[in-house]
C-alpha cells in the first residue's frame, strides 16, 4: 500500500493501522486468521475478510464513487478499488457522481456572477468562490474523462489470500 501513495488519501496514518484492524476485527468486517514472524523481526497478523466485511467494503465502494467531496482525495481511494466493481457499474455510479456535482457547480456559478459587481465584499470573499467554482469545474471535466475510460479498465475480483 505505501507503494501506491495510499497515505496521501488516507484517512489514517500508518502509526494506527493496527488500531483500525482492531476496530474491524470487533466489527466483525475482519478475521485474524495467523501470526507469522521471522526471526527477530515484529510479528506480522494476518487477516481475513468476512463476508460482512466484503458487504461493507462494496457499499463504501459505491456510495464514495457517488458521493465523493470535490475537495477530498475520497474518489482517488474508490478508482483505486473501481476494478472490483463490473465495467458498465463503474459507468453507472460515476456518471451519478457527476450529475451529483452539477448543483454544486450551477450554485457556484450563480455565486460568483452576484459576487463579480458587488463592491462591498472583501476581495477574497470573490476569489474564493472563484477558486471553489475553478475546483468544481476542473473535476466534472475530469470525472467525464474518467467515466470515458473507466469501463476499458481491467476487473479483478476479490480474492481470498491464504496465510
Amino acid at each position: 500500500a505505501k507503494r501506491w501513495g495510499v497515505e496521501r488519501g488516507a484517512k489514517f496514518g500508518f502509526g494506527s493501522i493496527y488500531h483500525a484492524l482492531g476496530k474491524l476485527e470487533e466489527e466483525k468486517l475482519l478475521e485474524e486468521v495467523g501470526v507469522h514472524q521471522d526471526g527477530n523481526r515484529p510479528p506480522r497478523y494476518v487477516y481475513r475478510i468476512t463476508e460482512s466485511g466484503r458487504a461493507a467494503f462494496y457499499a463504501l465502494l459505491r456510495e464514495t464513487c457517488q458521493t465523493a467531496e470535490t475537495e477530498s482525495r475520497d474518489i482517488d481511494m474508490a478508482l483505486a478499488f473501481i476494478h472490483y466493481l463490473p465495467p458498465q457499474e463503474r459507468v453507472l455510479l460515476l456518471t451519478r457522481r457527476l450529475e451529483a456535482l452539477q448543483p454544486r457547480y450551477d450554485s457556484l456559478l450563480e455565486s460568483a456572477a452576484r459576487l463579480k459587481d458587488d463592491q462591498s465584499l472583501l476581495p477574497w470573499v470573490a476569489q474564493g468562490v472563484q477558486h471553489s467554482l475553478g475546483r468544481v469545474a476542473f473535476e466534472r471535466e475530469w470525472m467525464r474523462d474518467v467515466i470515458a475510460h473507466v469501463a476499458n479498465w481491467p476487473t479483478a475480483p476479490i480474492r481470498e489470500e491464504n496465510p
